[in-house]
């Protein structure tokens, strides 16, 4: 097989970096949105997002959530989500597992705050 030209070799290379730094640019786009979404959600639960940063895990939890068994997603006749509950008969526009994330991060924080306060002692 006969070797190819420098300049096609060279072009071939140019195409490779272009498409990585394109790629490399619409992951970024990605993860900055994905951050905004899960510092706006951190807010939703009562968080700081700057100064709660080190606890936004609990928050991108809290997004991704499944929902518990027996609850169903549903769109309402003005686009809102709700969720409703066979067994009960129930239905909320909050997410079921918010009011449990929000007092996690509150254990989570408290217990944080006051490691922080042992150490300084």
């Amino acid at each position: 097989r006969a070797a190819l030209p420098q300049s096609i070799l060279s072009a071939q290379d140019d195409a490779r970096e272009r498409h990585a730094q394109a790629t490399r640019a619409r992951q970024q786009a990605m993860d900055d949105t994905h951050r905004k979404e899960v510092e706006e959600y951190a807010t939703y639960l009562g968080m700081d997002p700057l100064l709660d940063d080190t606890l936004l895990w609990i928050a991108e939890m809290a997004l991704t959530a499944p929902l518990p068994t027996g609850w169903t997603e549903h769109e309402d006749t003005s686009g809102n989500i709700f969720f409703f509950n066979a067994q009960t008969g129930g239905s909320t526009y909050e997410h079921p597992l918010d009011a449990s994330f929000k007092a996690y991060y509150q254990k989570v924080k408290t217990s944080t705050d006051t490691s922080k306060d042992s150490e300084k002692q």
